[in-house]
């Protein structure tokens, strides 16, 4: 594979793995807005490869808020995808947790998103982290090609 393409899906992967700040930076300043109901359960999943079948731990959540006297509903947690566990206890501790929450946080310029954290990271298994460090991996691979 030539040093271009490597660079390119480098870059692709990196795009991928920043993209929430994008969203996050687009629809800045967010203010706090108290939440007027908020409902969050864990739901037993399988996740099938090849092989196996292993169950993953998926907690939803959605709240309403309401801006300028309109109701709002959500279910955006943070900055990130997940909400997705391979422990059990760690997310009956998350849906524990955001059952908990009494504000969030609202974009002004469109008060239809919000996140009820502004963490880049939320579930266990946050696939952003590796395409960030894949991106960087695959860039040192191509900048050492390049080099021999």
């Amino acid at each position: 594979m030539s040093m271009i393409a490597l660079i390119c899906i480098s870059f692709l992967l990196l795009i991928y793995g920043l993209f929430p700040y994008f969203w996050y930076i687009f629809y800045r300043p967010f203010i706090a807005v108290p939440i007027e109901e908020i409902k969050a359960k864990m739901s037993i999943e399988q996740q099938a490869n090849r092989y196996s079948h292993t169950e993953i731990f998926v907690v939803y959540v959605k709240y309403n808020y309401c801006v300028d006297g309109e109701r709002y509903s959500s279910t955006r947690v943070g900055l990130s995808d997940g909400l997705v566990f391979q422990d059990r206890i760690k997310a009956e501790e998350m849906s524990s947790s955001l059952s908990s929450e009494k504000s969030c946080f609202v974009s002004r310029k469109n008060p239809e998103k919000a996140l009820l954290w502004k963490k880049f990271t939320a579930g266990s298994n946050n696939s952003r982290y590796a395409a960030i460090a894949a991106s960087i991996a695959l860039a040192a691979i191509a900048i050492a090609i390049d080099h021999i």
